[in-house]
């Protein structure tokens, strides 16, 4: 399972460099091979900085917090540190959302991280429904109208996005090294979920997309996150399905009390 894990998190980094790459073209700064190299770098580059900084930095303030025995001070300061590697990480010239991914990498490893994660559905449990609000209602069904010609084509975008989206995740999962099922991590890395939902909206926002472009990533989005958790369960040996349904059961449980 912590093959998939680290395949994820590499797969958000390069969507997170993709968002950056997308952020500096709505800007009007122009695309160049030095220009996509530099935000290679510095996305990489930040974030293992980040992480080597914030483990040995989030651990004391996380112990710090904790003795100050104030309701939420836990939470406050997780906030604090994940806007301040946001706000570092866009000062790098990179996106914020880098500096955020970065932060949870970090907190998640201190030995608070489950509290930490607990404090923080609170602040989730406001934002998060807007957020799938308003990236949902730009969506636009009738450009996925199979029975009227001019939309026809967005629906076969959006097919043919989820199509490319699956064979190469499948392929770059049968590029991972070592003893792994290559197979599970390709799978694993098939959804398309919140990361993909903010470029399409940025892009949208934006212009670089269209109402109907934006309507065929919606659909891809949605295909490649319902698909995957069936095919996992296939896939999985049945130890593994108990650790994946014990995740997802600590993981319900916790969103239902505190999200």
């Amino acid at each position: 399972m912590w093959d998939r894990l680290r395949a994820g998190a590499i797969d958000d980094i390069l969507g997170l460099i993709l968002l950056t790459i997308v952020e500096a073209i709505a800007g009007g700064q122009p695309l160049t091979v030095f220009g996509i190299g530099k935000v290679v770098i510095t996305a990489f580059g930040f974030v293992i900085v980040a992480v080597m900084v914030g483990s040995l930095l989030a651990p004391r303030l996380v112990r710090l917090v904790a003795r100050l025995r104030v309701s939420k001070a836990l939470f406050f300061a997780a906030l604090m540190f994940a806007l301040t590697l946001s706000w570092c990480a866009q000062a790098a010239g990179s996106a914020m959302i880098i500096g955020a991914f970065a932060a949870g990498l970090v907190l998640a490893r201190t030995d608070r991280g489950v509290e930490i994660e607990h404090e923080v559905h609170d602040i989730a449990q406001f934002f998060i429904p807007i957020f799938f609000v308003l990236v949902g209602a730009a969506v636009d069904l009738r450009q996925l109208n199979p029975f009227e010609p001019t939309s026809r084509r967005y629906l076969l975008i959006g097919l043919l996005l989820t199509v490319v989206g699956i064979l190469g995740k499948l392929a770059a999962g049968y590029a991972a090294f070592g003893k792994v099922r290559r197979i599970v991590i390709g799978v694993g890395m098939i959804p398309r979920g919140e990361v993909g939902l903010i470029f399409a909206r940025i892009g949208l926002a934006a212009g670089l997309l269209s109402p109907g472009l934006y309507s065929s990533v919606m659909l891809m989005v949605i295909i490649t996150t319902l698909i995957t958790p069936p095919l996992l369960r296939l896939l999985l040996p049945p130890a593994a399905r108990n650790e994946m349904s014990t995740l997802s059961a600590v993981i319900t449980e916790t969103m239902s009390d505190g999200q």
